[in-house]
């Protein structure tokens, strides 16, 4: 267009004349002004970055010492040296061949001129002041929007509104706070270019912190499909088939469950062959595992190893990396250590995760049900009266007080929670607790009790 060519005019001129001059000042300013801003400008190959502040602050000192030799030069235009002056010992020696009205005009001329230049240079000093308070200014100014990750990416949205980079980061620093927006952000984003891979994957974080895990996984896998070596969605995607898994398991589905959980496996497997350290990955493996009935000792390895990245990463300061909380990935770890029948180690690891979360329900039912295995009937009571205020409504720790009731040899008592727990879930049956309820039964009709 006209401006670029303008630009480019310009910046040629400058160059011919720094050349011929054999000005090394200019030369200098248009070096540091051109040579670092091409790498960046995308002209010969695309840098996948926004063109931000961090890559202008040596074309900034060019251009600043660009306009410096601007100024200097024109102060050096403006001064007494210009050829249209005449100088008074020129004019001393014309005074024998010159009028003496003759005279007189040249110096009303020099006057002119004179004062004509000085106001000239007084404008140049009133410009440069001028300039260098308005820049002092929008430094104050600017510098309000460094002072969060959130203000930088707003200011960039105001003066780029339609940068795909703009547009993800900003969704990516508010999408904790504020989802509606971040959704609305990487829809524009999506919506000027649909094969933008972490805009895709980001609409699916987003859509599976809602609950919508249909949607997540269908932009988790268009994802993949533009860049198939992004592991983290790999471990994303696989977090949603898990979650699809146990929300089959609910229903009842148990067959379209397994299935959903041997695909995630596959997700998981794929990221952690090819190197990943992200402790979601190895938390998931170990409660996948544990779910389709995978050794015990190979799942504890995975949530050992989960945990130890998790405090690594939040060692090292990156939180953003230690995506699972620490009393999730204990209690996790519990789970499998009661499996495999350390249930005093279970017992320890769900304390720890108690001490970081005192209201975690899931900690406080599966605490109860390993001081349940340790035959430590009233302290697994404690911990699971406490569960109950929390959710007295759940069909899983009215079966857990049952099954605690049967440990204890109190038959009726159990029967009774078991069919509570059944009631609650209905129409949905949940074969563990039918179980439960089926040997109850036939032990102490056995016994006499019922």
């Amino acid at each position: 267009n006209v401006l670029s060519l303008t630009v480019y005019s310009f910046l040629l001129i400058l160059i011919w004349i720094a050349v011929t001059r054999r000005n090394s000042r200019i030369l200098w300013s248009l070096a540091l002004a051109l040579l670092p801003f091409v790498p960046a400008s995308n002209i010969f190959f695309p840098v996948g970055t926004i063109l931000g502040e961090r890559l202008l602050f040596l074309p900034s000192m060019g251009f600043c010492m660009g306009v410096s030799q601007g100024i200097v030069e024109l102060l050096e235009w403006t001064g007494p040296k210009m050829k249209f002056f005449v100088s008074f010992e020129q004019i001393e020696q014309e005074k024998a061949l010159t009028s003496r009205i003759f005279l007189a005009e040249k110096r009303k001329k020099l006057n002119m001129h004179m004062k004509v230049l000085v106001t000239l240079q007084q404008i140049i000093y009133i410009s440069v002041c001028m300039i260098g308070l308005k820049m002092g200014l929008k430094t104050i100014d600017r510098s309000a929007d460094w002072m969060s990750e959130n203000a930088l990416f707003e200011a960039a949205l105001e003066v780029c509104p339609t940068s795909l980079k703009v547009l993800n980061n900003l969704a990516s620093t508010i999408m904790s706070s504020d989802e509606n927006r971040a959704g609305e952000l990487l829809d524009s984003a999506i919506q000027l270019y649909p094969d933008y891979p972490t805009a895709l994957v980001n609409r699916g974080l987003i859509h599976y912190a809602s609950g919508e895990l249909a949607i997540a996984e269908q932009y988790y896998e268009r994802s993949l499909l533009l860049e198939p070596n992004q592991l983290k969605v790999r471990v994303y995607l696989g977090q949603v088939k898990r979650s699809l898994a146990l929300e089959l398991n609910r229903q009842g589905e148990n067959v379209n469950a397994t299935q959903a959980f041997r695909e995630c496996l596959s997700h998981i497997d794929s990221a952690i062959t090819r190197g990943i350290q992200l402790p979601l990955a190895y938390h998931i493996r170990c409660d996948v595992g544990h779910e389709i009935g995978i050794d015990g000792e190979v799942n504890l390895r995975y949530c050992t190893t989960a945990l130890d990245l998790n405090k690594e990463k939040n060692r090292l300061g990156h939180p953003e990396e230690g995506i699972i909380e620490e009393d999730v990935a204990l209690n996790t770890a519990g789970i499998v250590l009661t499996q495999l029948g350390r249930t005093e180690e279970a017992i320890n690891h769900f304390s720890s995760g108690l001490s970081i979360n005192p209201s975690s329900f899931d900690l406080l039912v599966n605490a109860g049900s390993a001081y349940t295995e340790s035959k430590k009937f009233d302290d697994a009571m404690n911990f699971f009266q406490r569960a109950l205020r929390l959710r007295p409504d759940s069909p899983e720790l009215i079966a857990n007080i049952g099954w605690l009731a049967e440990k204890r040899g109190e038959c009726y008592d159990a029967r009774k929670y078991y069919l509570d727990a059944t009631e609650m879930m209905q129409p949905r049956l949940h074969p563990q607790i039918l179980k439960n309820l089926n040997n109850l039964e036939n032990n102490c009709v056995a016994k006499s009790i019922l």
